[in-house]
């Protein structure tokens, strides 16, 4: 018999920073690698993903008032892939568990409403109990991610990322 070892190594929360201004869900041009990954950080996020990570975590938070909704498009690249695609679309509502300054409040409910990962891995932790909300996903060989707020009502939204490989 053959045994095969495998490792579960966690990576820690990295902090993408704040999204300040709102953008249209992206067509045409902006899925060129070359276009998106020139767009402003205070409108596009941009994060890679550890090579061989088996899932991805992102949390969110912003300055805001308990209640503010907002809206997420996370698009994906593939290593060697010069075009970024839809993943998923979430909506993130306030709660009032404070990140940092008493206006700067984690999300604590996420509703996912397009779900375009491999095998639909999306998976959504959502408490709405004034706590941490989550999403959760299979990055299925995307190496690089785009975050987008297509709808806005927040001073403005961050996004933090985990990920685990094993």
């Amino acid at each position: 018999m053959e045994y095969v070892r495998q490792e579960v190594i966690p990576s820690g929360w990295q902090d993408l920073g704040v999204i300040e201004t709102a953008d249209v869900a992206w067509a045409t041009t902006e899925f060129a690698k070359a276009v998106a990954e020139n767009i402003v950080s205070t409108i596009a996020l941009q994060a890679d993903i550890p090579h061989g990570a088996a899932n991805v975590e992102m949390r969110f938070y912003g300055t805001a008032s308990d209640t503010n909704s907002d809206v997420l498009n996370i698009y994906g690249r593939r290593e060697g892939d010069g075009y970024y695609r839809l993943l998923a679309t979430l909506t993130v509502v306030s709660g009032t568990a404070q990140k940092g300054a008493a206006t700067e409040l984690w999300k604590d409910e996420i509703t996912e409403t397009k779900d375009y990962t491999l095998q639909e891995s999306g998976a959504v932790i959502s408490p709405a109990d004034n706590t941490i909300g989550a999403f959760y996903f299979k990055p299925s060989g995307y190496e690089k991610l785009m975050i987008i707020a297509t709808t806005l009502n927040s001073t403005n939204i961050g996004v933090e990322i985990a990920s685990y490989s094993g």
